[in-house]
Order: C-alpha cells, then structure tokens, then sequence
C-alpha cells in the first residue's frame, strides 16, 4: 500500500472551516490560509489536529 505524501496532506480544518471563522467568501484567500496550515503541520509547528488549528486561526488573525 501505497502512503499518502506530506505534500498531500490533508489537515482536519476545511475551507468551509476557513470561511467561517474569517467571515470570507469562497476564493483563493481561503486556500492560501489552507496551505499555510497545512505547511505549519509539516514543518511541526503545530500538530494535525483540529482545534489546535482551529485555535491558531483565532488567534492569528494575519496568517
């Protein structure tokens, strides 16, 4: 079986996530906060799971 690459990596937060919490309609502003997650997941800065990203976004209101 083949394993997923960390380029492929899904984190647990979706755009709808995304958009939610920023107030943002849908668009490319919501996928770069997506792919600045999940890249703050695989250099470790944070750990896959849910409210840790959930709570980062809080409370980084620049990224």
């Amino acid at each position: 079986m083949l394993e997923e690459t960390p380029s492929r990596m899904r984190i647990p937060v979706s755009g709808r996530d995304v958009m939610r919490l920023r107030g943002l309609p849908p668009g490319p502003e919501v996928g770069r906060i997506k792919a600045a997650l999940e890249e703050l997941v695989l250099d470790g800065t944070l750990p896959p799971d849910r409210d840790a990203l959930m709570t980062y976004l809080r409370e980084h209101p620049a990224l």
